[in-house]
């Protein structure tokens, strides 16, 4: 086979040559085809209605469109991982967190199994020079930089993928795939022994693409004397003196940057995938590669899906500019992200804060933003997500007073925060539906969670009511992947026993000393000492309320320390601005 491979793709000098010429019209007919979008219109696939509406970019123009499952209640989804050669910053990590939120959602709000593949670019011209600036191979340092990036996504409390392939792993099915595309007649071999997929008369491409001028970026220099088209690209890079590479059919070599992704993808899910995800750096022209080389090598026809569905995350900026290596305005997430509260702090910061702050608050600062939307970094927008969390931080471990002494018997206010807390609660679920609205459904959240303890500081709510209330709090954070370990959210069950009993006990002291002639003030007095001094050195809150009853919950003083410093820069900022 690789000998027949050979004869239908090597040419000789004339053929070239006859090849380049021939072109000349050809590439006047990739422009127009580009243009015709109705031959690459997208179809929505058969499968069960999930009731969710995305926005996929496969189009735009149509707007938001239904997220079907051919495969019923479970879906396929490819990400890109990282080409490990540096540490992750926190533009990588906001679009992780994002779609981990997103994946949340589909698994554990709408009970969509996601079968999650990422796949980890090891083999690069990056990690090559990083290799030789550090003498080491390229395997070493792709090696220590995907070990940093898996500890990283576990500090942001990102959920491992189901699966994770590698480059390097999957030489053997590169050169298949290449091979088979090379078959399809797709792609041809150079004299140098590069591979490349042949543009001429694909009438697939651009279906990402929002202009035809867009194409003209994905003109490649590398041995572009031997391409017969310009805008063609590499499958298989010839060797170089001094870089890896492995032995293929065409000759020694290692695999192009788009093939990566479409071998791994078609080697998991060998027919079709649901979802595939990434930055929207990586729509143009990577996205739009693998699909050609998906639907070269499956020999679909153009207007056919091989991926159904392309979710892309926004930009992260700092001082207006997209955040990236290459500009060397990015912030590392060790820099910026810590669960330590006695870490250190960070060196190089480039919001002009020196407050790290939690995953938590980083996931919070995420769930603010839309997964699409282009967001600026800022102390501001720090400051807003540290409060944030510390809200919910406190209404998932508040607790109300013992059921034995709170009312059974519904008043009409007790009615109306119910019906309100329906109406919120149907809100957060539709947001969610409409492309995964977190901000609307955040926004409600804590408008579940205010109406609550509005109505608390009033009067007594009904055990029962509260308690309905702050558990659907509770599982909404657990489902957004907010999680609060043990030794921050102290939730011994013994703890709180002991906890709910000095607070009952306090509010029967209170009562007495309001009610009865024979008690003096000081037993008031001492009721705030305990409230104010004792029980917040213990990292604990209690809050008074008109009724005479009292509530309590957990009190983070980091938490407050860091808003407080937060605060305090921004309105130093704010005044040098003046």
């Amino acid at each position: 086979m690789h000998r027949t491979i050979n004869l239908i793709g090597i040419r000789n000098k004339h053929s070239i040559q006859t090849n380049r010429n021939q072109t000349l019209f050809k590439r006047t007919h990739l422009s127009s085809t580009i243009g015709e979008k109705s031959s690459l219109e997208w179809k929505i696939p058969v499968g069960r209605e999930s009731g969710i509406k995305v926005t996929n970019s496969l189009c735009l123009k149509k707007g938001k469109v239904g997220l079907n499952l051919p495969s019923g209640s479970k879906l396929s989804w490819y990400t890109c991982g990282p080409t490990v050669y540096e540490e992750a910053h926190i533009g990588h990590a906001r679009s992780y967190v994002s779609v981990d939120i997103i994946q949340r959602i589909l698994n554990d709000h709408f009970g969509i199994h996601v079968i999650h593949l990422m796949g980890m670019t090891d083999v690069d011209d990056k990690i090559i020079q990083k290799a030789k600036e550090s003498n080491q191979s390229f395997s070493q340092v792709a090696k220590f930089y995907e070990e940093k990036f898996l500890a990283d996504v576990d500090l942001l409390g990102v959920k491992r993928p189901t699966c994770i392939t590698r480059v390097s792993e999957h030489i053997s099915e590169i050169i298949q795939f290449v091979e088979k595309i090379i078959q399809n007649g797709r792609a041809y071999i150079a004299p140098s022994g590069s591979v490349y997929f042949a543009m001429d008369g694909y009438d697939g491409y651009g279906k990402l693409l929002s202009s035809v001028e867009k194409v003209n970026s994905l003109e490649d220099n590398g041995h572009s004397s031997e391409k017969r088209n310009s805008k063609d690209f590499s499958l298989w890079k010839a060797a170089k003196e001094g870089e890896p590479y492995w032995d293929s059919p065409w000759g020694r070599g290692r695999p192009g940057w788009h093939i990566e992704c479409s071998t791994m993808i078609c080697t998991i899910f060998p027919q079709s995938l649901d979802i595939h995800s990434g930055g929207i750096d990586l729509k143009f022209p990577h996205h739009e590669n693998e699909i050609a080389q998906c639907t070269a090598y499956l020999n679909l026809e153009p207007h056919q899906n091989w991926a159904n569905y392309f979710l892309h995350t926004g930009h992260l900026h700092i001082a207006g500019k997209k955040m990236s290596k290459s500009l060397k305005n990015f912030i590392t997430i060790r820099q910026l992200i810590t669960n330590d509260r006695n870490s250190e702090e960070p060196t190089n910061n480039y919001t002009g804060t020196q407050e790290r702050i939690s995953s938590n608050a980083f996931r919070v600062y995420c769930l603010n933003q839309h997964y699409r939307s282009n967001v600026e970094f800022s102390n501001s927008s720090v400051l807003e997500s540290v409060i944030m969390e510390r809200r919910l931080f406190e209404l998932c471990h508040s607790k109300t007073d013992s059921p034995d002494l709170l009312p059974k018997k519904w008043t009409e206010p007790d009615h109306q925060l119910h019906t309100k807390f329906l109406t919120r609660r149907e809100n957060i679920n539709n947001a969610l539906l409409d492309d995964f609205d977190t901000p609307t459904a955040m926004q409600e959240l804590l408008l579940i969670g205010s109406e609550l303890q509005r109505n608390q500081s009033h009067r007594l709510v009904p055990f029962e009511l509260a308690d309905t209330i702050l558990r659907y709090v509770k599982k909404m954070c657990t489902e957004f992947g907010l999680q609060w370990n043990a030794s921050t959210d102290q939730t011994n069950s013994s703890y709180h026993s002991v906890i709910g009993a000095l607070v009952d006990f306090r509010s029967r002291i209170r009562k007495i000393a309001k009610t009865s002639n024979n008690v003096k003030l000081d037993v008031l007095k001492a009721s705030d000492i305990l409230r104010d001094e004792t029980l917040r050195q213990l990292g604990l809150k209690a809050e008074d309320h008109k009724d005479g009853s009292s509530t309590w919950n957990f009190f983070n003083k980091e938490m407050e320390q860091k808003e407080i410093k937060l605060k305090e820069k921004i309105f130093l900022e704010r005044s040098d601005k003046k």
